[in-house]
């Protein structure tokens, strides 16, 4: 690092963080909305639900764009390959210069695997929770509108008309 201050990109890398913990902490929010909703069989707060969801993960996936721009930018800055370039090691690197701002970068990190994590799981189990909806819902229109039954046996199950069947009838020649 030139000179020993904190880079401009590590405070936008800051603020980005913070940003994205916001959402995340919005997102388990709404995915906690939505297994309610789905216990409760609201559709409209599913529909509420899911909706919210996406624009936050739209917001989230624009933040992490900005953030490997940041990233980006600090490691031409610092002349370290791109892929080395991790919240730990800016972390490493930041905290002998600014131990505040390392703090709080740590702690940004800290939080946001959590938030990650408990989003995540809570996801799982609403498709759990949905799975086991649609197939209790298919075992109830089985039950209410029975198996279909196969009525005629004049055509085969691809709509093809079967040969007819030689008669058993007797014809007498009587006369």
């Amino acid at each position: 690092m030139e000179g020993r201050r904190v880079s401009p990109y590590v405070r936008s890398l800051h603020q980005n963080l913070y940003q994205q913990m916001g959402y995340y902490r919005q997102l388990l929010e709404w995915v906690r909305k939505e297994h309610i909703a789905l216990v409760q069989a609201d559709v409209k707060a599913v529909q509420e639900a899911v909706a919210q969801k996406e624009s936050l993960i739209h917001l989230l996936q624009q933040a992490e764009a900005d953030r490997i721009r940041i990233t980006t930018e600090l490691s031409i800055e610092w002349k370290t390959p791109y892929a080395r370039l991790t919240l730990s090691e800016i972390i490493k690197t930041t905290q002998p210069l600014d131990s505040k701002l390392g703090e709080q970068l740590q702690s940004a990190y800290n939080a946001l695997k959590v938030l990650v994590e408990r989003v995540s799981f809570q996801n799982k189990e609403n498709g759990a929770l949905l799975e086991h909806s649609i197939r209790h819902v298919e075992t109830m229109k089985k039950n209410v509108l029975g198996e279909p039954i196969q009525k005629s046996d004049t055509y085969t199950s691809h709509g093809h008309k079967k040969p007819s069947q030689p008669s058993s009838r007797f014809l007498t020649q009587e006369g």
